[in-house]
């Protein structure tokens, strides 16, 4: 697969529609290894640096308290 390039089969779409939402990735590769040779979430060779998921839980947090304090 060319990089950039990504099959989707992820229901957000149909959520969204419904209400606002927002869809990211969290980069999750580890240091040193090319992402394009990296293996994808849904394989059983896949691994999470597990460092990026402060960043993961510090973006959804400011999400939630911003949601939270513009209502």
């Amino acid at each position: 697969m060319e990089p950039g390039l990504i099959t989707w089969a992820e229901n957000f779409a149909f959520y969204a529609q419904e209400t606002p939402g927002v869809f990211f990735f969290l980069g999750v590769t580890p240091k040193g290894t090319d992402p394009s040779t990296a293996a994808s979430n849904h394989s059983p060779y896949f691994y999470a640096d597990e460092a990026a998921f402060n960043t993961g839980i510090e973006a959804l947090t400011t999400l939630a308290l911003s949601s939270l304090s513009s209502k």
